[in-house]
């Protein structure tokens, strides 16, 4: 029988102190959101409106009171929570319709304690190369390596998986759960959680991200582990031959990189058929393999990465663009920009900040704005009134900006 290795058997997800750091990770920087006020006031047993007038000190005296309603929930194994509210959005970078599920805060707060009690699991069983919804593994991490692997790639082939999120089977999910935890009150607080899922898992849920990476980290380590062939020399006898270079899992997306197209090809074909008999879910047909060049380079992340230089996809480059425009505008014609404005252009930044586009920044006067926009939200973070008129100087090292 295969041994197999089991986590986070000694951990006490009934810790007090456990339950209250989670809470106010999921709190940080949602203490102003209405649903948040309106929990508060439920627990404080005072009204909406008066909530209204509590600082944000005084919310943090109440999370405690929070940690042992939601400890005694686990430990009845009795949740008590509202149904999940569903809704259709259409993404504004891929137009795609998505059908996100939104949670009361509360539910949130479960999600992080089943999330942190799970990390020495999740850490263990993610993979080193699977960019998103992770710390510090996002989508600027996958690009850096995939601009070190670019020089060497010759061929790739990217995958989708169809609806990943709502396809996942999650009898198959919980029994692998319990496969890797030994741990029954964890268990017991996931299945719980996922049994709150109309369908697969919820687009928007913390728990949700993880569980996704967590379930395709088998795909990963099979695409790192098993993607090979046989080789028969007389030297050596029978030998193992790497079918793959690099395998990159951006959530449902994936890409695999080889020198051969032939080996690519039976890679790609032995992957997809692990992740639909293991896994359950279908790989969309509309996958090639392809020779990399300008002409056809990787489209990954948001991002276009070709042999000499790395840029932003043409969807995104297109909104982020009418962005930094709106808002140069907006500051011409009025002297300061919204603080609306300022967090797109300061979130849209990181696009430029990261690709090979220096002649872009300075057409649109992008660091300019970006400056304007920091500005912006500082002064607006410490109270000063952002109506003001905006001033600003311009000499050979920098922007100065002071209000009025």
């Amino acid at each position: 029988m295969e041994d197999i290795k089991r986590y986070c058997k000694n951990f006490d997800i009934l810790d007090l102190k456990f339950i209250e750091n989670c809470c106010l990770e999921y709190l940080d920087g949602k203490w102003n959101r209405k649903d948040v006020r309106q929990t508060f006031a439920e627990y404080m047993n005072i009204s909406k409106d008066e909530v209204l007038n509590k600082t944000k000190e005084d919310m943090i005296g109440v999370v405690p009171v929070i940690a042992l309603d939601l400890r005694n929930r686990i430990l009845k194994n009795n949740l008590n929570l509202k149904p999940i509210r569903y809704f259709e959005k259409i993404d504004g970078m891929s137009g795609k319709l998505r059908v996100l599920g939104i949670e009361e805060p509360i539910h949130q707060m479960l999600n992080y304690v089943c999330v942190g009690a799970m990390k020495p699991m999740l850490k263990a069983k993610i993979g080193e190369f699977q960019c998103s919804s992770i710390p510090k593994r996002g989508q600027s991490y996958g690009k850096k390596h995939l601009d070190k692997w670019k020089h060497s790639i010759r061929y790739f082939a990217k995958g989708d998986i169809t609806k990943c999120f709502p396809s996942i089977p999650l009898d198959k999910l919980k029994a692998l759960l319990r496969r890797d935890i030994k741990n029954t009150k964890i268990i017991n607080l996931a299945e719980s959680l996922l049994d709150m899922f109309k369908q697969g898992l919820s687009i928007g849920s913390y728990l949700s991200q993880y569980l996704c990476n967590y379930y395709l980290s088998y795909a990963y380590h099979f695409a790192c582990e098993k993607l090979y062939k046989i080789r028969k020399t007389k030297k050596q006898g029978e030998k193992r031959v790497r079918l793959i270079n690099h395998v990159l899992f951006y959530m449902d997306d994936f890409l695999l990189t080889g020198t051969s197209k032939k080996d690519l090809r039976k890679a790609m074909k032995m992957l997809i058929s692990y992740i639909a008999d293991f896994l359950g879910l279908v790989v969309k047909n509309d996958w090639k393999i392809n020779k990399f060049s300008d002409e056809e380079p990787i489209d990954m992340m948001g991002f276009v990465f070709r042999p000499n230089k790395t840029t932003i996809r043409a969807k995104i480059f297109i909104k982020t663009r009418r962005q930094f425009l709106r808002a140069w505008k907006e500051f011409k014609t009025n002297s300061c920009i919204s603080v609306k404005r300022a967090r797109m252009v300061i979130s849209a930044f990181g696009w430029y900040k990261h690709t090979d586009s220096c002649q872009v920044r300075e057409k649109l006067k992008i660091d300019k704005i970006v400056a304007i926009a920091k500005k912006t939200i500082s002064n607006y973070d410490k109270g000063v009134d952002t109506n003001e008129v905006l001033q600003y100087a311009e000499n050979e090292e920098c922007l100065l900006l002071q209000f009025a």
